[in-house]
């Protein structure tokens, strides 16, 4: 038995185990590294409990939970996509960014970079954001848009147009904000 399969089938596979990586991850932190430190068996100390300190505990183990799953996700990122993706220091993430970079794409971001829930970027080309830029929830952001010339071809069959993006430094990019080829912001 012969498997066929196309491009954008291994690119969902290689997705999917990106998420169920990411999300194993994740769990990891919140479960045993987070509570870990918040609990002081990690080298911090804990102050007695009032109900300012439970609160002030619950934002902290939040915090320590998506800047050691963006960790993970980093270096997995890292690992998946070679030079092809490129990280400043102190860029960090909450939960589900996607990176999809295509053999001929690549991705630089910057120095303090942020991005908020469920924010994705797909590069087929090139996507260069500067440093300290922030992303609200839900922001996508595109180097490559479909083909639609033919109406007797599928768009899906016609192939991409391709054109570099790019976001300046100290940028803030808004929630449900999507970012297509050839824009240059800030």
């Amino acid at each position: 038995m012969k498997l066929i399969y196309n491009v954008e089938d291994r690119m969902s596979f290689g997705k999917m185990i990106v998420f169920a990586i990411q999300q194993l991850l994740a769990i990891m932190a919140a479960t045993i590294v987070v509570p870990a430190i918040i609990n002081g068996n990690a080298g911090l100390s804990r102050t007695k409990m009032t109900a300012d300190n439970d609160d002030r505990s619950a934002r902290l183990e939040g915090r320590f939970s998506y800047h050691i799953s963006s960790f993970f996700s980093k270096t997995l990122y890292k690992l998946i996509y070679g030079s092809r993706f490129k990280v400043g220091k102190g860029t960090t993430w909450r939960k589900h960014l996607s990176v999809m970079i295509d053999k001929s794409g690549r991705v630089e971001i910057g120095e303090g970079c942020f991005f908020n829930n469920y924010c994705s970027v797909n590069s087929n080309e090139s996507i260069v954001i500067g440093e300290n830029t922030i992303f609200g929830e839900n922001v996508k952001i595109y180097d490559h848009n479909h083909r639609f010339k033919s109406a007797d071809v599928a768009v899906r069959d016609q192939g991409f147009s391709n054109g570099k993006v790019k976001i300046g430094k100290n940028c803030w990019i808004g929630s449900n904000v999507t970012i297509l080829k050839g824009a240059d912001i800030g």
